[in-house]
């Protein structure tokens, strides 16, 4: 039924904060920051749920169907975590939809689903973003690699300033 429904809607699909369609799709609002800091201005990046939603109750729309069908690449922290994201992008993508996820290889990653949290873990999000998106666009691989470097460090600065902060 979705992929009928997908079939007679025509159009692009547009950031739901306005402007023209996002060429990369993340799972969260701030999935999709980390994913934007690493784009720069070479990819436009839109989060799938709108900030302050609550993952668990995710019911996925024709309208999330139409933006993920029309996307080139969807980050998400890891499979499994949102299974209606899944079953979403499963059911809609075509076979040259990239799927990064974020969190692959980290430790603990199949443990906490919460590594964002953690600045540190963060540097490894930004690095596999990075990297899937070397992959998508290979002009622009050591322009991800330096975003992300760079995001590295104000990563690195942060939990810094957050163990000052704890120690005081």
């Amino acid at each position: 039924l979705l992929g009928a429904f997908l079939c007679g809607c025509g159009g692009a699909a547009e950031d739901p904060q306005g402007g023209a369609e996002a060429a990369v799709l993340a799972d969260m609002s701030f999935m999709a920051d980390i994913a934007q800091n690493v784009a720069g201005d070479r990819l436009a990046v839109s989060a799938l749920l709108p900030a302050g939603a609550d993952p668990h109750s995710f019911e996925p729309t024709p309208q999330d169907a139409k933006r993920v069908a029309a996307c080139r690449a969807v980050v998400i922290n890891s499979t499994g975590l949102i299974p209606l994201i899944d079953d979403l992008i499963e059911g809609v993508a075509s076979k040259d939809l990239l799927v990064i996820e974020a969190a692959a290889g980290l430790p603990g990653s199949a443990e906490d689903p919460h590594l964002w949290l953690d600045p540190l873990s963060v540097v490894g999000y930004a690095e596999n973003i990075a990297a899937g998106f070397a992959a998508l666009d290979p002009d622009g691989g050591a322009v991800y690699r330096a975003q992300a470097a760079s995001y590295a460090s104000e990563l690195r600065a942060l939990d810094t300033w957050i163990a000052d902060q704890v120690a005081t």
